[in-house]
């Protein structure tokens, strides 16, 4: 490179050298050289004055001085001698330089260890210290800091591990450079490679290393025979329930070959001797996937000496939902075929429960199954399969309990989201969501305000402490509000602070109120208004989905609002408040297990998916458990919960719905395909690619959002084990707009086993996705790709690129002799001022080569 022609220059009190090299620096040369030519020739044969022939010259040092700004000329001052630094020695632990096995590999160390000491022997090890750092895929720290005359015994001994898949020399020099930069002093690599990098180009580090004035010494050692077992592998990224994939493997040597299939094994495959540097051979593998999410391809070569490294390659397995059906179940008829997979089956069928997206139980009791049924039911959806039961039509007289009640008692009690025993109610109800409405129009002025408030504080004496409180005052619009999510002491006396400090004045509108008690949901909220009636029955447009008490101070009823569910309690003047009740607060046990209908459904939020929520001809009764969540209920109150579900607060993607009655023919498809998503955990399945890669227990992910999907505001990955284990799984975004990557090393089960990939973006329901994770023993560590797998000898060209650029010394020939050319001070770049020397040059021969005189 043109570069190299000036590098020898003296520059007083300076070193120069050149830190770029490569096919962009020889091209840039190989232009200046040609642009050279035609400036001479221009200036020999057609021009005809002086000036036209030195703006020729001109053009011509230009092009030279832009060539040799495109080598990146540094220039470091000379200074004395730093005392002391730091020496690396580096060393490749791929397979490519290891597959010959350890004791041609620990020769070739030897000799290194050997230069090493040759090198150091003077070096003062007060002032000298060094470490070991092995490469493959990563880095890593075979030793800690020894002083230098202890380096040499350090290196000979370091264990370097097994042999990695690849080779990254960039992170290498990176973690070398580094602790060098840590220290004070200069700094010396002792590189032992092949020079067969697989990984992120390393010229940058190498330019590092030499703007440092950091020198690398190199070895060079690479056995002579290619790679033998397994060479490459593809699966590909996505699959297709129930269709057929193909395993292609690449192999060399004899053998036989051991794979599996998400922990199921397959016919080992035979692989005849043959020359040791035969061609690879190619084998196919025919699998099946026949659960959606990520599975996994385990396969290793066995030998008469070794079982051999396996590999373990991941593949997305796409599909429609897959629902096990028991029961009549005419509801799961007519489904799209392209959305869900409905599997019928008996009771005592042999059925592999986990396989299935959504396991649903219509209308029958648990005794129509095997004993072992809610056990094994239970487990599968702890692996991430969606349970749903239906009640079905009543069962025997009102009186009776129900079937919904049979399921309680069985295994699966802990993940229901309903409790049928009336009792448990009865004797402690569950925590209330109450809101008290007051009117505070001019109206009430006087003594109405006492009674009110006084009623307001009666309420509040029934309140526990698990309960919440919201107190909206109104008059010509809503006031500031009171609001407590529980009911400490401290929280009581504030809520009757805000009580005595409440005015009154102003119009009566009652509507902003009634539309704020509107957004009271589920079979534990009271509402309590509080008001003289002086107001139009108009202004109460809507109903609250709760019991709603009336509390007129004037001594008569509070017009509009329905207490089918609650009561009516005008207060007669004089009337001891301290001796008032509410009927709400005196629950009594229930003695009847069905309501008969039918009964319009209505879905408790709505907009909702389950808008067209349809009719159901009775319901069993029930109480919704706290961390339940009631989507449907009857358009009549009470608002029994007739659609439920749940997901479990710690085993995250543990999802159960129930409904309390006979789905039937009464209950809209939308409806149905609604709760189907809902348990099936997975939904857009289509809106990521989603790739893993597993090298040893480094589990490395990237995730893509797919075009024409929005891409999300955040995502975050974490891993849930059979066992209940959770780990995060750190994410950073790309270089593209939704695109997220990361690596996580994690602990492995010991045999192989189903988890749960949680993806939460932030903008959608969260996405729960099954994945087959290999256990500990199917596989050691992935082998080489091609790329490493077939690489022989020595790469002689990067190595010398390498030994040119940092001066460097070829271990093979001698030991490098300490120089005290590396100093604390940085390089300086010069090659900007090189650039504008050329421009300048190259302006000045465009004016001298076009003038006229």
């Amino acid at each position: 490179m043109m570069c190299s022609l000036i590098d020898f220059l003296p520059i007083p009190g300076y070193n120069l050298a050149c830190t770029q090299t490569g096919i962009g620096t020889t091209l840039a040369g190989l232009l200046a050289a040609l642009v050279v030519l035609l400036c001479l020739a221009w200036g020999i044969r057609i021009a005809r004055k002086p000036i036209h022939r030195a703006g020729a010259v001109l053009i011509a040092f230009a092009a030279f001085f832009l060539a040799v700004a495109a080598g990146v000329p540094t220039i470091r001052p000379i200074g004395p001698a730093l005392p002391g630094g730091r020496i690396v020695v580096l060393l490749d632990q791929s397979e490519s330089v290891r597959r010959q096995g350890d004791r041609p590999y620990n020769a070739a160390r030897a000799t290194l260890v050997q230069r090493l000491r040759e090198s150091v022997a003077e070096r003062d090890p007060k002032d000298w210290s060094g470490r070991i750092i092995g490469f493959g895929d990563r880095p890593e720290m075979l030793s800690g800091e020894v002083p230098v005359d202890r380096l040499a015994s350090t290196a000979s001994g370091a264990s370097a591990g097994p042999p990695a898949g690849s080779s990254d020399l960039a992170a290498g020099l990176s973690a070398a450079l580094d602790w060098i930069a840590e220290g004070d002093g200069g700094g010396e690599i002792f590189l032992l490679t092949d020079g067969w990098f697989t990984e992120t180009d390393s010229t940058p580090e190498i330019a590092r290393a030499a703007g440092r004035g950091v020198p690398i010494h190199v070895l060079a050692y690479g056995p002579e025979n290619g790679a033998q077992g397994l060479l490459a592998w593809n699966l590909g990224p996505e699959q297709y329930v129930g269709r057929e994939a193909i395993g292609r493997l690449v192999t060399r040597g004899e053998g036989k070959l051991i794979w599996s299939a998400n922990g199921e094994a397959g016919e080992p495959v035979a692989l005849a001797p043959g020359p040791q540097n035969a061609a690879p051979r190619a084998v196919r593998l025919p699998v099946t996937f026949q659960k959606r999410g990520f599975s996994h391809l385990t396969a290793r070569i066995e030998t008469k000496e070794s079982a051999g490294r396996g590999i373990a390659a991941f593949t997305m397995v796409r599909g429609p939902a897959r629902v096990l059906v028991y029961g009549l179940a005419t509801w799961a008829e007519g489904l799209p075929r392209e959305r869900y997979l409905v599997t019928r089956a008996a009771p005592r069928d042999q059925v592999v429960l986990s396989d299935f997206d959504v396991l649903a139980v219509d209308g029958l009791e648990p005794t129509a199954f095997a004993p072992d049924f809610t056990a094994e039911a239970l487990k599968a959806a702890a692996g991430g399969t969606g349970l749903f039961l239906v009640n079905g039509p009543q069962r025997g007289s009102k009186e009776d309990a129900q079937r919904m009640a049979d399921w309680e008692e069985t295994d699966l009690d802990p993940i229901l989201p309903v409790n049928s025993d009336p009792s448990s109610v009865f004797d402690e109800p569950p925590p209330r969501t109450v809101l008290i409405i007051i009117d505070t129009s001019g109206s009430m002025v006087g003594e109405f305000a006492s009674v009110a408030i006084n009623s307001a504080n009666r309420v509040i004496d029934f309140l526990r402490p698990g309960d919440s409180l919201t107190i909206l005052p109104f008059s010509d619009g809503v006031g500031q509000k009171f609001s407590a999510n529980s009911l400490d002491v401290s929280s009581i006396e504030q809520a009757r602070r805000y009580l005595a400090g409440i005015g009154f004045g102003g119009g009566t509108n009652m509507t902003p109120a009634i539309n704020a008690a509107a957004s009271l949901r589920g079979t534990n909220c009271d509402l309590f208004v509080i008001g003289d009636g002086g107001y139009d029955a108009g202004q109460v447009n809507t109903s609250p989905i709760c019991r709603t008490t009336a509390i007129g101070v004037a001594g008569i009823e509070l017009p509009g609002f329905d207490t089918s569910w609650g009561e009516q309690k005008p207060l007669r003047p004089g009337e001891e408040l301290g001796e008032i009740t509410f009927e709400t607060f005196k629950p009594q046990e229930r003695l009847e297990f069905w309501r008969d209908g039918p009964l319009p459904l209505r879905p408790v939020d709505p907009p909702s998916d389950f808008d067209t929520a349809g009719t159901v001809q009775g319901i069993a009764l029930s109480y919704a458990r706290p961390e339940a969540e009631i989507v449907l209920i009857p358009q009549a109150v009470p608002p029994d919960p007739v659609l439920v579900f749940r997901e479990d607060l710690i085993q995250r993607g543990l999802k159960s719905g129930v409904f309390m009655g006979d789905m039937g023919t009464g209950i809209p498809r939308e409806t149905v395909m609604a709760t189907l998503d809902w348990l099936t955990g997975w939904s857009e399945p289509d809106r990521f690619d989603i790739t893993l890669s597993l090298d040893g227990n480094r589990l490395t992910f990237n995730v893509a959002t797919v075009e024409d999907w929005p891409v999300p505001p955040q995502l975050s990955l974490s891993l849930r084990f059979a066992d209940g284990r959770s780990v995060g799984l750190d994410t950073s975004s790309g270089v593209e707009a939704g695109l997220f990557k990361g690596t996580r090393i994690i602990d492995l089960p010991s045999n192989a086993d189903s988890a749960i990939l949680i993806l939460e973006t932030g903008d959608s329901p969260t996405k729960y996705i099954p994945i087959h994770l290999p256990g500990r023993g199917s596989f050691n560590s992935t082998s080489s790709a091609v790329r490493e797998g077939e690489s022989v000898g020595v790469n002689t060209a990067m190595l010398r690129v390498l030994l040119d650029m940092t001066r460097g010394t070829d271990l093979s020939r001698s030991s490098p002799r300490y120089s005290d050319r590396a100093t604390a001070d940085l390089p300086i770049a010069i090659w900007a001022i090189i650039a504008s020397l050329a421009l300048c040059l190259f302006t000045a021969g465009l004016w001298l080569g076009a003038a006229k005189r």
